[in-house]
């Protein structure tokens, strides 16, 4: 079954060897092996009640929004099958709602972004219901929340669950940063660890008699952003501030607040929690030169529908009005792309342009690549492998539950977690040079009783030990 596996294990072991790779390979793969696998094996605890109860909830909306759009509609939006047993599907069909928008309603039909093919995705719908709101607003209504509502019990579904009421999931490494991947577990159950739904959080709890403590980079990839742009900067007042807020600690200084200061043009304290989640995803598109669709297509991910000029708009406001200097940066990876068709971020790490079409995604590739290959990077090497190697020295009975790029979620007794936050808290504190110019990330944390960290305490100021311990007792 291996046979060509194998091949290509010899071939790529010598071109690794040859290129003085190994020890690099040794350090960022072969080190997080151990780690990774006591992480699938450990998986995430649920509560299946909770869980099951949330289920039925949302399989209830789903028929609902169904029906309440084919009411609407006048005729079935979902398939109905079968003579002597008839089945109704739970799923609003995309067919049947093209044909209903563009040839019933005989409205201008939307085109799916670098496929030329007609669509009725979220974007479409939401673009229609604010240019025709008497044809499409109610029907448009049902049909987003019944795709919201089918989404999020996908989330939740018993096959994603394994017999023990754990969620297992199986990680590996995305080819161009090192960043860590997830999704299904090998016995065809589980999911990616790493994107479920903040809905449904709630609903993963830590082992009993734990409880959950969370640890993550304080806006880790756009501060080395603006690291990387202010070493191109000469001296002077604007250099002396990027620096500032790329080094500022948490309770200093709010990138997503400023970025949606920037956008909605409001008072910094009038920026409510959606919006301040609005300007981060913008600032993060704007640092990468992604553009409006694709905002727009993210924030969808989360809930929220925008349309690709609106997302456009936003982008534009946080790179013109607050950060011009990204442009400058961009600039710079643009002009090495081109002179030396390779790109080596701080640990060695290298992604090749030797064989590419120099496009707009090859630029954009090398925008994202060094703060994306170095935040895993900072987080795995100086992080988890440290502290799953001093956890199990210990033989404590705590966990690493969760990698999420920047963050570790891990399942602690109470008496433990002290010592574990300050151990992660010194280890995290490495200074890295971005293109001459140190940089040392803050780190936060949260603990709670489940991972939505509803009713816990979330710190962007480190406690200290008598704080932490008071916390503790109220959260037992």
């Amino acid at each position: 079954d291996n046979v060509v596996q194998w091949q290509l294990a010899d071939l790529y072991r010598s071109r690794v060897a040859a290129a003085g790779k190994s020890a690099f390979y040794a350090d960022h793969y072969v080190k997080l092996f151990d780690p990774l696998l006591d992480l699938m094996l450990t998986g995430i605890r649920t509560d299946e009640v909770a869980r099951r109860a949330r289920f039925a909830d949302l399989i209830v909306e789903v028929r609902r929004t169904r029906d309440a759009a084919a009411a609407i509609a006048g005729c079935p939006l979902h398939s109905i099958t079968g003579k002597k047993k008839v089945k109704v599907s739970d799923n609003i069909s995309a067919h049947k709602l093209k044909v209903y928008l563009y040839q019933t309603l005989k409205l201008p039909v939307r085109i799916k972004r670098g496929t030329g093919k007609q669509t009725a995705d979220e974007t479409a719908v939401r673009a229609l219901m604010l240019k025709y709101p008497a044809k499409v607003g109610a029907i448009g209504e049902q049909v987003l929340l019944h795709r919201r509502a089918k989404k999020v019990s996908e989330f939740l579904s018993d096959t994603r669950i394994d017999a023990d009421g754990r969620m297992r999931s199986a990680y590996g490494f995305a080819p161009e940063t090192g960043r860590l991947s997830s999704s299904k577990n090998p016995k065809r159950g589980g999911a990616n660890g790493q994107n479920q739904d903040r809905e449904i959080r709630g609903m993963f709890v830590p082992d009993v008699g734990h409880i959950f403590m969370e640890v993550d980079m304080s806006q880790a990839e756009d501060r080395i952003v603006k690291t990387l742009a202010a070493s191109l900067l000469p001296p002077g007042p604007r250099r002396d501030e990027l620096l500032w807020r790329a080094r500022a600690q948490p309770w200093e200084n709010d990138e997503h607040i400023r970025a949606a200061v920037a956008i909605f043009k409001v008072l910094a304290h009038e920026i409510t929690k959606q919006q301040r989640y609005m300007g981060k995803r913008a600032r993060h598109a704007g640092n990468y030169d992604q553009h409006g669709t694709g905002l727009s297509e993210v924030l969808l991910k989360d809930g929220i529908v925008i349309l690709p000029t609106e997302g456009e708009r936003m982008i534009t406001a946080v790179i013109d009005d607050d950060t011009p200097e990204v442009r400058v940066y961009q600039r710079e990876i643009r002009k090495r792309v081109m002179a030396e068709r390779r790109l080596v971020n701080s640990w060695g790490r290298e992604l090749s342009f030797e064989w590419v079409r120099l496009d707009d995604d090859a630029y954009r590739r090398g925008y994202a690549f060094l703060p994306q290959s170095s935040v895993p990077a900072i987080l795995n090497q100086y992080g988890h492998v440290p502290l799953y190697h001093w956890l199990m020295a210990r033989g404590g009975q705590a966990k690493i539950v969760q990698n999420g790029h920047d963050s570790l979620l891990i399942s602690t007794p109470p008496a433990e977690a002290w010592t574990i936050a300050d151990f992660l808290h010194t280890a995290l504190a490495h200074s890295v040079e971005y293109w001459g110019v140190p940089l040392t990330i803050p780190v936060e944390m949260k603990v709670g009783r489940d991972w939505s960290f509803a009713g816990g305490t979330e710190w962007k100021r480190w406690p200290t030990r008598d704080e932490f311990e008071a916390t503790m007792r109220g959260l037992v």
